[in-house]
């Protein structure tokens, strides 16, 4: 996979976050299906909602940790994340301003800033504060972002000392009580050679006594160095960025197949190494591909392609399959020209700052998430109490998840086929440690609930997926309840 960072000044390219289709409901367990188009109804957040409110900036109030939020986000540059505009004289703040105004319209709600220059920190956070969007700056170079190579090979460790950690103190000191702040990333994509591990466990434990709710995090795209991370730094948070959807067999996977074999298996591992320190697992998604400038662009340059919008679907319901619990994209928008091989780099926006549809898919996505994110915060895959005893179909999954704080079991069903709907034909164990007689499968969208067999005539749409509460009528009546505690009163 190419490297996006190849010097401190690198304009890096935007991400986003984003997800598949999901999942909430009405007033009982007995109502009629809802359409997967359908929009979900409208229910409060935990995370942030159409604004931050003063108060919320106010010392005195606690602010929410990251395992209160489930960020769905994308990746942008920090010093002009708008090219189009940049290219036409607007300033980074107005560029900053039409950025968080169009997240907003998607359902979007956090930005991973990319090189990002400290000075216009304060800026982004004010921008994020006034348009409820939270923000994970990341710097384009030292003491903000980690380097070792060029003019810093020779000096980068005496800087961690005289410069990164005076640097990240001083940053947490200022900016703790900042609402619109979510986290820190100080590197990403680093080996599991790096030498930059010790420091960065450090640097966690120096910003977390200063700033409990905000935590240093790194992206990492090798599990190697996330389980190396969770070894040794055992962080808040394991962030994951992977692109799957190549044009070419000499860049990466081009078949289906492939590429679900190779974004579901880096996923399980991510997924185990932050689920053994406890860790929120976010994933950042693939929404850029590349574009032929003119006839003369070699195909075999091309790359990467951008994800269909079954594709979108697919990436947020595979991780979420897996335990994540935030989504982001890669990325917001690139440059105007095309690059050596002929192409250009398209995100969210194309090269003349039009939305693309794979942008409007996220929203969706994310819309339909909304009634459910706090959902997806609390619960945890547990194999001892699964209730899948087999999958009939190879691209059709079945989960077992469990409330951390009612203890109640749900499944999540999954299609991964990304061409064609599916049911969800799963067979289940109905033995004492599996599954009672009088057990229902409670769809958290509609309400409606199902016995097992009948499970079979609901159809995923391609690359979707749906969550059910397992259980009696009581169960049906504590997850209510509980949802009423995260302002989703239906």
């Amino acid at each position: 996979m190419r490297s996006r960072r190849s010097s401190t000044l690198q304009v890096g390219l935007m991400l986003s976050v984003l997800a598949g289709m999901i999942l909430a409901g009405p007033p009982t367990p007995r109502v009629s299906a809802q359409s997967e188009n359908e929009p979900p109804r409208q229910t409060t957040q935990t995370q942030v909602s159409a604004g931050l409110s003063a108060s919320s900036q106010s010392p005195a109030t606690p602010l929410r940790g990251v395992r209160d939020v489930f960020p769905f986000g994308v990746y942008a540059s920090g010093n002009g994340p708008v090219p189009t505009m940049a290219a036409a004289g607007a300033s980074l703040e107005d560029q900053i301003d039409a950025l968080c105004r169009d997240l907003r319209a998607h359902n979007f709600d956090t930005v991973w800033i990319n090189n990002l220059s400290a000075e216009f920190l304060p800026l982004w956070l004010a921008k994020g504060r006034e348009h409820g969007i939270r923000m994970v700056p990341q710097g384009g170079g030292m003491p903000m972002y980690l380097l070792n190579q060029g003019w810093w090979e020779s000096r980068w460790e005496s800087a961690i000392e005289t410069q990164v950690k005076p640097f990240y103190e001083a940053l947490a000191n200022e900016h703790r009580h900042d609402p619109s702040l979510l986290a820190y990333s100080i590197v990403e994509e680093i080996p599991p050679d790096s030498p930059f591990f010790p420091h960065i466990a450090d640097i966690t434990v120096r910003v977390a006594h200063i700033d409990p709710h905000h935590p240093v995090i790194v992206l990492y795209n090798r599990a190697t160095s996330a389980e190396r991370a969770a070894r040794e730094i055992q962080p808040e948070v394991i962030g994951y960025d992977c692109y799957p959807f190549f044009t070419n067999s000499r860049s990466g996977p081009v078949s289906h197949h492939a590429q679900r074999s190779y974004y579901e298996r880096q996923i399980a591992r991510f997924s185990r190494a932050a689920a053994s320190v406890d860790a929120q697992l976010w994933i950042m998604a693939q929404s850029w591909g590349r574009t032929a400038a003119s006839d003369e662009a070699d195909p075999a340059d091309r790359g990467m392609r951008p994800p269909t919008l079954a594709e979108m679907r697919y990436q947020v319901w595979a991780a979420l399959f897996h335990g994540a619990r935030g989504i982001f994209f890669y990325a917001y928008a690139s440059g105007a020209e095309p690059n050596r091989q002929g192409y250009y780099d398209e995100h969210f926006l194309d090269h003349e700052g039009r939305p693309l549809p794979h942008y409007g898919e996220a929203a969706r996505i994310s819309r339909r998430l909304d009634p459910v994110k706090p959902l997806l915060l609390r619960l945890r895959p547990q194999a001892d109490v699964e209730v899948v005893y087999w999958e009939n179909l190879e691209q059709l999954h079945g989960r077992t998840f469990v409330h951390e704080v009612t203890s109640d079991r749900y499944l999540m069903a999954f299609n991964a086929d990304v061409e064609r709907d599916q049911p969800i034909d799963i067979e289940f164990g109905y033995f004492p440690h599996y599954l009672a007689g009088t057990d229902r499968f409670h769809d958290v969208l509609s309400g409606v609930s199902y016995e097992g067999r009948d499970l079979r005539k609901v159809v995923l749409p391609s690359g979707s997926g749906r969550l059910f509460l397992i259980g009696g009528p009581e169960a049906w009546e504590r997850h209510l309840a509980w949802e009423k505690t995260t302002g989703n009163d239906r």
